[in-house]
């Protein structure tokens, strides 16, 4: 949904002042059906047609205050401008009296102060109504009086005003003969819809029309028609573009001269790099962009070399799933697993068993955090069919930014002979009772309760209210300065956690919505090199390793975690947010009082994490022989695992340590001193270029598994093994 449209048409007056105005009535319909359109405008449409002056203040100052910062709105009025004697304008309503304008007459100075009070950052107000008189042929004037609506629309941050007429021009309207005659739009408004609903008003041919190419589009066609006739537009405090539809038959656009270089590149891997960028277009947000990237797929899966052709035709059959409409589970077979199909069964156990070697940092050695994981690649396949060989090159010239050390093991890089960890395709969830559908607030909710905003949201759990011992304990076995001091920390309002960490299946279909580009450039450890750094071929599709729908997703950084919580936000009308590090561990721990914890949520034995988290565990030494410092027993998954295999906490969730670590919403602090104890995040002060992670991962050895452990990660970076969940309050 693009955003909030409010249609206002009034073409039947009480005061015989103000003549009836048939098009406006087919203004409304022709622009309600527009910008409806979910290949359109694809607006959230209201309408208020023919009603009187009160009704008009009560919509207009709803639809503006009850708007969220990053909410698009627009608001198109259609009917009669009337002036008073002093020069102030209004809008007249079905019940608005001429010589009573004060009492009933709808002022632009309140529709000014009513999109001033809004928090949207964007807004757009099309009016087509006069503001002077005039005569013409076959034409019939509206108004007849002169405003110039600027002076009554001044600045506003992102804001976007046009109007039918300037200052000193009538906006017209067919004269048409009986009264009973169905009308046609009036002449601007005509335009308008006409030049939506053709996608002619797509002046730069970019598949997307912004309120620029829609004032052009119009603006030539009424003065042609016209020769009088003059739309306005004003801008004010606005950055960038605001796009208000889309074309419904875009012309494919030009690729950029860079991409064009890399398909015509004799060198396999540069056409595999085009194969990436195309991916992006064809999922970016511009349809003319989308559609000449499809051109080009089409013609490199026809590519001589099996690799491209194979590339190539995944993007394309993954752009074709995304059209389609959700299954009933609501995800799709995995994308490695399609892969697998096109390069046949042989390859597919190649893939299900990709050797990914473990990194496991010695204490006192490492110069990377302890969420990054004791890992390295050397695959026998990768993203798309392409084979990946280690590599020989030397140290990556970008890196993650230093952080905290691990103090648990050492810098072992010996791989061996890989073994599988499948157990076969598991459920998506492991659930024995369906989420209901919450028909009250959390506050009402028993702690325990398992809920779902949608059918196909996310699972919530209402966690009770307490208090708990924030930080390591005096003498904590890998206690640290960044874990304390220790103190005592109130969740004392209303609750609700993911039950899980936000799935690929999940943030798949967040993408498919969205239509957002993901991150690419994950970062992950070159084992023959011993450096980190970032590949395009690594994403949350792809993060080096295999992974199914119903595993967690990873290579998503703080700030589009952050977007996927503001989405499911509007999608909702609920309140989703990244947990406070402080919320984090107390749903982790899962106690109400304090002093009440223990080291893991399932007491102070590192030997029982098998049965509760994924970690480093025997799996993954018996993958890497010199991996140290591993718990003893054996988890069966090296990488990640479902969501959901685990045993939950004493709140009822599921993954709160071990299998990725979850962003928070908080800035890094060295130290808990003049920390919140309220469970509020802590976002002044402090590093907040760099958020805190919370949980541990499948790379993690024990001590870094512990409730207390925290770790921090530049906003924007993302990682093979870091994810998130999501809180929500009322």
């Amino acid at each position: 949904m693009r955003g909030r449209a409010l249609i206002i048409a009034t073409s039947r007056y009480s005061d015989p002042q103000l003549r009836r105005l048939p098009a406006c009535a087919a203004d409304a319909a022709g622009l309600k059906e527009v910008f409806e359109d979910t290949q359109i405008g694809d607006f959230e449409v209201s309408t208020c047609l023919d009603r009187p002056w009160a009704e008009w203040r009560q919509r207009i100052g709803s639809f503006f205050t009850k708007a969220s910062r990053d909410e698009l709105l627009l608001v198109y009025i259609s009917g009669h401008g009337v002036k008073d004697r002093d020069g102030k304008l209004y809008f007249g309503a079905a019940d608005t009296l001429v010589d009573e304008l004060l009492a009933t007459g709808i002022t632009a100075s309140f529709i000014h102060e009513a999109m001033q009070s809004s928090r949207s950052q964007r807004m757009v107000l099309i009016l087509d109504t006069c503001f002077s008189g005039a005569f013409a042929r076959g034409l019939v004037n509206r108004d007849a009086q002169a405003v110039n609506t600027a002076d009554y629309f001044r600045e506003g941050t992102g804001t976007a005003v046009m109007a039918a007429s300037g200052a000193i021009q009538y906006a017209l309207e067919a004269e048409r003969k009986g009264i009973n005659k169905i009308a046609d739009p009036s002449l601007f408004s005509g335009h308008v819809i006409a030049g939506l609903r053709s996608g002619a008003a797509d002046i730069d041919g970019d598949g997307q029309v912004s309120v620029e190419d829609l004032f052009q589009y119009v603006s030539a066609r009424v003065q042609g028609e016209t020769g009088t006739q003059r739309p306005q537009r004003w801008y004010f405090g606005l950055d960038g573009q605001l796009i208000i539809a889309a074309n419904p038959a875009p012309r494919p656009g030009k690729l950029s001269a860079d991409v064009l270089e890399l398909i015509a590149s004799p060198v396999c891997r540069a056409r595999m790099l085009a194969v990436e960028d195309l991916e992006r277009l064809l999922a970016g947000q511009s349809r003319a962009l989308a559609l000449a990237a499809r051109e080009a797929l089409e013609t490199l899966q026809k590519d001589h070399d099996t690799r491209v052709a194979r590339a190539a035709a995944a993007v394309l059959r993954e752009a074709g799933r995304a059209s389609e409409p959700a299954t009933t589970a609501g995800w799709d077979i995995p994308w490695w697993r399609r892969k697998a199909v096109w390069i046949g069964a042989a390859a597919a156990v190649v893939v299900a068993a990709v050797a990914v070697g473990t990194l496991v940092i010695e204490r006192g050695k490492a110069q990377h955090a302890a969420h990054l994981p004791a890992a390295s690649t050397a695959a026998a396949a990768t993203v798309l069919g392409a084979s990946l060989q280690e590599s020989t090159s030397g140290s990556p010239s970008v890196r993650p930014s230093p952080i905290k050390a691990d103090r648990d093991a050492g810098l072992v890089l010996v791989a061996q002979a890989s073994r599988s960890t499948s157990r076969g395709a598991p459920p998506l969830s492991t659930r024995s009772d369906e989420p209901r559908m919450p028909a009250e607030g959390l506050a009402a909710m028993s702690p325990g309760t398992v809920f779902a905003d949608c059918p196909e949201c996310l699972e919530m759990v209402r966690v009770p209210g307490g208090s708990f011992s924030m930080g390591s304990r005096d003498g904590e076995d890998g206690g640290s300065p960044d874990q304390g001091p220790l103190h005592t920390v109130t969740i004392s309002y209303p609750l609700a956690v993911s039950r899980y960490p936000v799935t690929r299946g999940q943030w798949r279909q967040y993408r498919r919505i969205t239509r957002k580009i993901g991150s690419d450039n994950c970062y992950s450890f070159d084992w023959s090199t011993s450096s980190w750094e970032q590949r395009t071929e690594y994403t949350w599709r792809n993060p080096g390793y295999p992974q199914e729908d119903n595993h967690p997703v990873v290579c998503v950084t703080w700030r589009e975690a952050r977007d996927y919580a503001v989405w499911l936000s509007k999608r909702t009308g609920k309140r989703y947010r990244l947990l406070s590090e402080a919320e984090y561990e107390y749903i982790n721990r899962a106690v109400t009082r304090p002093n009440a914890g223990s080291a893991y949520f399932w007491g102070d034995e590192a030997e029982d994490a098998c049965r509760y988290a994924n970690g480093a565990d025997a799996s993954l030494k018996a993958r890497f022989s010199a991996a140290a410092a591993t718990s003893g027993c054996d988890d069966g998954y090296v990488f990640t695992s479902p969501v959901g295999r685990f045993q939950p906490n004493g709140f009822g969730l599921n993954d709160t340590t071990g299998n990725v670590w979850s962003w928070v919403e908080d800035c890094y602090h060295k130290s808990y001193a003049g920390a919140p104890t309220d469970g509020a995040a802590w976002t002044s002060g402090g590093d907040c270029g760099r958020r805190v992670l919370r949980g541990g991962s499948w790379a993690n050895v024990p001590r870094s598994l512990r409730a207390a452990y925290r770790d921090g990660l530049p906003a924007i970076s993302a990682n093979f093994n870091v994810g998130f969940r999501l809180a929500r309050t009322n």
